[in-house]
């Protein structure tokens, strides 16, 4: 343990031998998390500007989509979002409409004209 948080220290923070062994562990805790929140938004910057990329590419494609796409259609962090979000509630007239679609889709794929 104690060698990977001198590593840790070494290699992440650059910190030299001296100034590890000065530091309290509260003060290395506080430098660890201030360098972990640094690293995460490097990383949502670099998720947004990677999204605003590919949404350029999609939307001045040769096939742009009929609604313009955003980057957060792109951004895997905004995607868990979405998934967790609670599904809307089915009501019956949606519920017929899914069944009567998936019918006729088994009689076609059955071979039975509709």
């Amino acid at each position: 343990m104690w060698l990977q948080l001198w590593s840790h220290a070494r290699v992440d923070l650059g910190l030299t031998d001296e100034e590890f062994y000065d530091l309290t562990p509260r003060q290395i805790d506080a430098l660890s998390k201030r360098f972990r929140n640094r690293a995460l938004e490097r990383a949502s910057e670099q998720e947004f500007l990677f999204a605003q990329l590919t949404t350029y590419v999609v939307n001045f494609s040769h096939w742009p989509p009929k609604e313009p796409a955003s980057p957060k259609d792109f951004m895997p962090s905004e995607m868990r979002k979405r998934a967790m979000e609670k599904p809307k509630r089915m009501t019956r007239k949606r519920r017929q409409e899914v069944a009567d679609a998936w019918r006729i889709y088994l009689k076609l794929a059955a071979g039975v004209k509709v």
